[in-house]
């Protein structure tokens, strides 16, 4: 397991606080704001950070960000041009809650298209969901192979909310 600092990236004077910690410690690039990302910023994200060979373990979209985009493919398709200039292979794209699902990935079609973009570039997804979302989303990531679509879940970790979380996911089959 590492542990690494969440950075927030919302405007590109962040950048540099960006580099001077990824010198030091493992990293996660947190865009809280999608415009860096969909303003074809990537060149300069990238620049920025690579010149100090960074520790970055991953990159954090959220899917507010790809409401501005033509599409989620799109938009994922941009963090993974910048995880591969940073030569990191892991994105968290979080979700808050049921109608982002609805609006953006709810079908296999879309599921789908987003599978064969991570499976071409070699990354992984992760979705870091509110726990009823569990089940829906579950149920669309094991229709393909393991190793691109994973989970991450925000809890405390006692021994309820890990309970809770495997009956909700057990209870969707």
């Amino acid at each position: 397991m590492i542990l690494a600092y969440s950075v927030a990236i919302q405007e590109e004077d962040d950048l540099e606080r960006l580099r001077k910690l990824a010198m030091y410690i493992p990293v996660e690039v947190n865009f809280t704001n999608s415009n860096i990302i969909l303003e074809n910023l990537t060149l300069e994200i990238t620049d920025k950070v690579s010149e100090v060979n960074p520790h970055v373990v991953g990159i954090r979209g959220h899917i507010t960000g790809a409401e501005e985009a033509k599409s989620i493919t799109e938009f994922l398709e941009k963090i993974i041009m910048i995880g591969e200039e940073l030569r990191v292979n892991d994105i968290l794209l979080a979700i808050a809650d049921r109608d982002d699902i609805k609006r953006l990935i709810i079908s296999y079609e879309v599921f789908k298209e987003i599978f064969d973009l991570l499976a071409c570039y070699r990354f992984r997804l992760s979705f870091e969901l509110p726990n009823p979302l569990l089940p829906t989303v579950y149920s669309l990531m094991s229709e393909f192979l393991g190793g691109v679509f994973k989970l991450s879940i925000n809890f405390s970790y006692n021994i309820n909310s890990i309970n809770e979380v495997r009956l909700k996911i057990l209870d969707s089959y």
